[in-house]
């Protein structure tokens, strides 16, 4: 997006993620985030026309970061790091964004409420989101592998499950439990060819 007036996408981005967080998505008016930017509402519909337009961006640049920020540390540590020490980081990285994911429930509540136009571009989202997560595991696991499907299902699941979950329930996510259990899809492929993939715990007492 070319810049308008001297201000980038990325600070009205910065500015409007901070003033959305604090006043909540829906006491946030765009004219809001125009003040606090100090541009013109013009300017401001010049890149974002909708406020929904705004949070699918700040929501989509920030698990970018995260999921590009875990495909440099297994690229760096990939054969030096046990994959499922690597997976619990993916995890808790995905999982303690509060902030972020109280504005992935405000898109996703767009979504369910029948905003055609967001489910869509949502859509488009989240197939990308499942193909860098198949490229993460596939650097960890090798370029051929069938649990990559499942588990890169597992992990969007969490994404949108922890969003309910961080605005709920104040205990973080079992992190290490749950990247055992993707951990094993892979395991199981290798000990059981053919067969069921199993899930096991150390801990059988884990709280879900």
């Amino acid at each position: 997006m070319a810049k308008t007036s001297g201000i980038s996408q990325d600070k009205i981005l910065e500015v409007a993620e901070a003033i959305i967080s604090a006043k909540g998505a829906k006491d946030t008016s765009l004219s809001d985030i125009a003040k606090a930017v100090g541009i013109s509402k013009g300017t401001l519909y010049y890149h974002y026309a909708t406020k929904e337009a705004l949070v699918y961006d700040i929501t989509g640049r920030h698990f970018d970061r995260v999921i590009q920020g875990m495909i440099r540390l297994v690229e760096k540590l990939g054969m030096k790091m046990d994959p499922e020490e690597i997976l619990a980081m993916l995890l808790e990285d995905l999982g303690e964004a509060h902030r972020i994911s109280r504005l992935h429930l405000y898109l996703l509540y767009e979504v369910m409420s029948g905003n055609e136009e967001m489910r869509e571009r949502y859509m488009v989202r989240y197939r990308e989101w499942k193909q860098t997560m198949q490229s993460v595991l596939a650097r960890l696991f090798g370029a051929e592998h069938p649990a990559h499907a499942p588990a890169s299902a597992m992990l969007l699941v969490f994404v949108e499950g922890n969003t309910i979950r961080g605005t709920v329930f104040d205990d973080p996510a079992p992190y290490r439990e749950m990247a055992r259990c993707i951990h094993n899809l892979y395991r199981a492929d290798q000990q059981n060819p053919g067969g069921q993939a199993y899930v096991e715990t150390k801990d059988p007492k884990a709280s879900w």
